[in-house]
């Protein structure tokens, strides 16, 4: 699909929606578990976003027709773009490794890139085997 204002509004809606859950998810988290050393809400925000990533993929791009692309638009690059936290990550390393925490960070940085691709490949084995 080529740039047109229906896939712009969907990325952007599904975006907004996406950022919204994450927010969502980062206050519940904190207020029940209170704040902690390591950034677990983005950590875990990350892994399943990479997770549902993986999952929307295959079954939107690979076994649906062309139309459903819109759907993975709309809930790929809109809400799971929204809802996982790059940016946020790469900050919070940063700010380990500024609070002399230099192993939490690289545990963190490493754990959150490992967790996230294992993530993805079992949603798309587990996709797959759907079939």
């Amino acid at each position: 699909m080529q740039w047109s204002l229906l896939a712009v509004l969907l990325v952007g809606v599904g975006g907004a929606i996406g950022s919204i859950v994450r927010f969502g998810i980062n206050r519940l988290f904190v207020s029940q578990v209170g704040t902690t050393t390591f950034p677990w809400p983005t950590f875990l925000i990350n892994v399943s976003g990479s997770f549902l990533l993986g999952f929307l993929s295959v079954l939107l791009l690979e076994r649906m027709s062309t139309a459903r692309r819109e759907w993975h638009l709309l809930l790929g690059t809109g809400f799971c773009g929204g809802y996982t936290t790059f940016s946020t990550f790469s900050y919070e390393t940063l700010q380990l490794m500024r609070a002399g925490r230099p192993g939490l960070a690289l545990v963190y940085a490493m754990g959150s890139v490992l967790a996230g691709f294992i993530a993805v490949w079992l949603a798309v084995r587990w996709t797959e085997a759907e079939e």
